[in-house]
Parts: C-alpha cells; sequence; structure tokens
C-alpha cells in the first residue's frame, strides 16, 4: 500500500519537486542495477574499486550467502552493495518508481536514459529471486505504465513499459517457479512460527514488552529452529514493537 501511494504520488505531483531530483535515483539504479548483473555473471563480488563504493567480498561459497538452486545448478543471487538480494530488490522497486516520472518531461536523451535503466534494473531484479519484490514490481509498474499511455505523447514509451514490466513475473513462472514455490512453503513456515512465538512473548510480557532490542534474546524461550541461522526478527513491524515495548508502546507507536 505504501509503495503503492507513492508511486502514485510522485507521478501526479512530478512537476512540484525540484527539476533535476530525479537524478539520483537514476544514478543509484544504473549503478546498482549493472553491479549486479555483472555480480551474477561472474559469480561472486567484482572487488577493485568497487570495494570502496560499498560492496562486500563473497563468492558461492561464502558461509550465508544467498544462492539458488536452478535446474540443479547452484546460482548466486546479486548483491550490489547491499547486504541482501531482498534489500536490493527493494531498493529497485523504490528507485523505479522515482525515476518512471521523469518520462514525463519528454526529454529525448533522458528518455532513452530512463528506459536503459528500466531496462537493466528490471533484469536484476529478476536475477535476485525476491518474491515480495517481483509481486510489488509486477502490480505497480504496469498501473504507471498506463498513467504514461493516458499521455498519448508517451504512448510508446508506457507501451514498452508495460510489455516489459511482464518480464519478471513471466520469467518466475517459466524458469523459477519450482524455487519460488520451495522457498515459499519454508519461508511461510519460518515466519509462522516466529508470529506463534512473538504472541506468546506478548502474554507473558504485555504491557512494558521485552524491552528494546531484546527481541532475539527473548525468542529462543519460545522458538527453537533447526538451525541458529533462523533465529531471525518476527517479519512484522507491529507484533515485534508490541513483543519488545508492549501494548503501551504499540499505542504509542500508532
Amino acid at each position: 500500500m505504501e509503495f503503492s501511494f507513492i508511486a502514485f504520488y510522485t507521478f501526479y505531483n512530478f512537476r512540484k519537486f525540484k527539476k533535476n531530483f530525479y537524478i539520483p535515483f537514476l544514478a543509484g539504479l544504473l549503478f546498482e542495477s549493472s553491479l549486479a548483473v555483472l555480480q551474477v555473471l561472474n559469480q561472486g563480488s567484482l572487488n577493485g574499486i568497487f570495494y570502496f563504493l560499498g560492496e562486500r567480498f563473497f563468492t558461492p561459497e561464502t558461509p550465508n550467502i544467498a544462492n539458488a538452486s536452478i535446474s540443479g545448478q547452484l546460482i548466486l543471487r546479486p548483491y550490489g552493495t547491499f547486504s541482501h538480494p531482498n534489500v536490493l530488490a527493494a531498493y529497485i522497486v523504490f528507485s523505479t518508481i522515482f525515476v518512471l516520472p521523469a518520462l514525463r518531461m519528454r526529454k529525448k536523451k533522458t528518455n532513452i536514459l530512463i528506459l536503459l535503466s528500466f531496462v537493466l534494473s528490471e533484469a536484476a531484479l529478476v536475477l535476485t529471486l525476491s518474491r515480495a519484490s517481483l509481486i510489488l514490481y509486477s502490480i505497480l509498474i504496469p498501473l504507471v505504465s498506463f498513467l504514461l499511455i493516458k499521455n498519448k505523447k508517451l504512448l510508446k514509451e508506457g507501451i514498452f513499459i508495460f510489455i516489459t514490466s511482464l518480464v519478471p513475473l513471466l520469467t518466475i513462472f517459466i524458469f523459477y517457479n519450482q524455487r519460488i514455490l520451495e522457498l515459499f512453503g519454508e519461508s511461510l513456515s519460518k515466519r509462522i512460527d516466529l508470529i506463534k512465538a512473538a504472541f506468546f512473548m506478548i502474554s507473558d510480557n504485555p504491557l512494558f514488552g521485552v524491552g528494546i532490542g531484546n527481541f532475539l534474546p527473548e525468542v529462543i524461550k519460545y522458538y527453537r529452529p533447526l538451525v541458529f541461522f533462523d533465529i531471525q526478527p518476527v517479519h512484522n513491524i507491529y507484533i515485534l514493537i508490541a513483543s519488545e515495548i508492549g501494548m503501551i508502546g504499540l499505542f504509542f507507536f500508532l
């Protein structure tokens, strides 16, 4: 919902922003997407100058690195300069929402660069295999394309973006469907277990919670995962807040 609001607000209020506000988003999108694609082709970090630009060293054999098994072959998921492929994917979706409205400026060279970044970032997004971001992207970007199509002067760009925006979803269903189903089942089960543990934690500490930052130390009392690395915060900000600072804290947060 938040991303939908951002997308429509940015599109309809683009002219109210500073003329070149989209440039940092465009530059970041081009850099991160290019780096992500190259990391997959290289099957590891590029190192060199990219280390000083935020890239960390990793290979498919690095402990706890995010890999995907595609048709029996282990494929490294790209990180860009972020801590996880899912974070990179969210950044791509967020930046794309801010960059596409700049097409309304109707500058030929700028529009070509924007469309280039769009195709490159879409390729990087598919390679991240981030389910949530891919689904969100496949919903939001077609909506943005329809808004562009309404402007007859941007009809070609809008149609191009709409057709291209279907690629991530089609790619997932054609090539990665088994991977997505396996990950979804495993991930959902872990998240449900964490939510159950959080509710037990809240019931034991309803008013003031277990203290800020104490979710991880306390959750092991209620949740015993098979591997240590499955111990993580519950994936819901409201439940996490209620767990750590109680219902009183949640009330003030809301």
